[in-house]
Order: structure tokens, then sequence, then C-alpha cells
């Protein structure tokens, strides 16, 4: 979206998109927990979900765009409708995750205190070199097709690495083959074939 407007206005729209995405989803996971989640399930489950929704924004983007140009909402409402598509399914699978994952920790851990500042740290600390990361190594490299594509098979692979006692064979595998299938029907090629054409 910043490739079109960039704007801090737009900027301001993709935060909060983001931001609200990844609060409802860990409220959503707190009221989930508390009738009786599995965490370990939930977290596979959320991941997949994750690495299809990054998939599946990114391919349905133009039609999205084209259907705003033929609707002709306001600038403001084109702009939070898209960042809204693009971005709050995915935020709000990531905050599930989150509660899901520091959920799975707190298992494995003597101390609540101790699991979520662990949790904190490693998420704080996850942000801070993912987003140096993304700008200095992946946009370079991949490009932001090919940063989408690593970011949605990144989700693929949290399934099969989620441990957990109920986990057997096929209930790691299922999630991570819904990911390979979402992986395998990415669009490749379409930023420089459709979306920088027009």
């Amino acid at each position: 979206l910043l490739s079109y407007e960039s704007t801090t206005l737009m900027f301001a729209i993709m935060l909060a998109a983001v931001l609200s995405g990844v609060g409802l989803g860990g409220v959503i996971a707190s009221r989930w927990s508390r009738r009786g989640w599995t965490p370990g399930r939930v977290a596979r489950l959320v991941a997949a979900g994750a690495a299809v929704a990054v998939v599946a924004g990114y391919a349905a983007f133009g039609a999205t765009q084209d259907l705003l140009n033929v609707l002709q909402p306001g600038a403001l409402t084109s702009r939070i409708t898209m960042s809204l598509f693009l971005m709050a399914p995915v935020c709000l699978l990531s905050g599930l995750l989150f509660t899901a994952l520091g959920d799975c920790l707190r298992a494995r851990m003597a101390d609540a205190a101790d699991a979520t500042a662990t949790l904190t740290f490693a998420n704080t600390l996850g942000g801070m070199r993912g987003s140096l990361l993304a700008a200095f190594a992946l946009l370079p490299a991949l490009g932001v097709e090919g940063s989408l594509f690593l970011l949605a098979l990144l989700y693929g692979v949290i399934p099969i690495l989620v441990p957990g006692p109920e986990a057997s064979c096929s209930r790691r595998l299922a999630p991570a083959l819904v990911s390979v299938v979402a992986l395998a029907l990415f669009p490749f090629r379409t930023m420089e074939e459709v979306y920088f054409r027009r």
C-alpha cells in the first residue's frame, strides 16, 4: 500500500489495522482459552490459517482494488478498506497465535511471570530484528512478493514445530499440508505482471 501512497496518513491507517488485528486476536484467544482450548492445537491451526491468509490477501489484492474503483468510496474509506483487507486477517491470527504460544510456554515453565517475560522478550526481539531484516535484507533481496512468500512459508512451518502432548503426527501434518497447498497456489509474478502495470 505504501508503494501506492507513501503518506503519514496511509502509514497510520496501516499501523492501526495491524495493532487492532493483533489486539483483537489476543482478546479472542483469552476468551477461547477460558473455555478449555488446547493451545498447541490452536497454535498449529492458526499458523496454517495465517499462511493461507497471507497468500489469499496477496492474490485478491487486485480484485479488491478493482471493486473499490467501481464502488468509488471516498479516499479515506478506500485506504481503510484496503488496509483492513490486506492486514487485519493475518494480524488477527497472529494475535491468536501469540496467545496460544504463550499458553504453551506457560505449561512448560514453573512460573507464569517467567513465561510472560520470556514470551515478551522473544516477541520484542523478533519485532526489532524482523523490521531490520525486512528493510535491509528481505525486501532488497527478495522484493515484496518474495518476502510475502517467505512470511507465508514461515507461518506454514510453525505447525510442525509447536510441541504438545496431544500432537500426533497427523495433527501436526494436517495444518502443515494446508499451508503447503496455499504456498503451491502462491501467485508468483503478480507484482510485475499485474500490480505495477496499473
